[in-house]
């Protein structure tokens, strides 16, 4: 069977509406195409700047663990420094000590003494000796007490030696 266009202007309208809407789906698909690539450099640019936010926030972290580094270095110096200076003080103390207490020693010292071993271990003083005569070492402990060197310098022991000298033992504190 034949077919006959009774309304040739339908199909001249029906072409016209099919090229309207195919030009339509084709700036639709052209739009969306377009949107999707703006999306797309959006988020990569977002991406870049997130990785430019993470490196700068890496070197800043490791610039501070760095400085923190130097920091507890610095800190264990000076804390060290701080030691040595202290006993440096400490040891200063001790000597100055010790040297008035020899200086002491050397004023009070009578003819009849002689001093045999001298130690000064932690704060405490031994001084051995021999003398002729147990009057000479109480006059030197009595000097020596009232120079103020020492908190109490006393006889600890005596004994008589072969020689027929006797032997002494004083011990005493220092202050502090």
């Amino acid at each position: 069977m034949e077919q006959i266009n009774l309304c040739p202007w339908f199909s001249a309208l029906r072409t016209q509406r099919l090229r309207l809407c195919m030009l339509s789906l084709a700036t639709v698909v052209i739009f969306l195409i377009l949107i999707a690539c703006y999306s797309a450099y959006q988020v990569h640019r977002r991406v870049q700047r997130w990785e430019a936010a993470t490196a700068e926030s890496q070197r800043q972290s490791q610039q501070l663990q760095h400085q923190q580094g130097q920091l507890a270095a610095w800190t264990l110096q000076a804390k060290n420094q701080l030691r040595q200076n202290q006993q440096y003080e400490r040891n200063r103390k001790t000597n100055q000590q010790i040297l008035t207490f020899i200086l002491a020693l050397q004023r009070h010292i009578p003819a009849q003494v002689w001093l045999t071993r001298f130690s000064w271990r932690s704060h405490h003083l031994e001084v051995e000796g021999m003398t002729s005569t147990p009057v000479a070492i109480s006059a030197f402990t009595q000097h020596l007490n009232q120079s103020g060197a020492l908190t109490e310098l006393q006889l600890m022991k005596m004994s008589v030696a072969e020689s027929g000298l006797q032997k002494f033992l004083l011990e005493g504190g220092q202050h502090e």
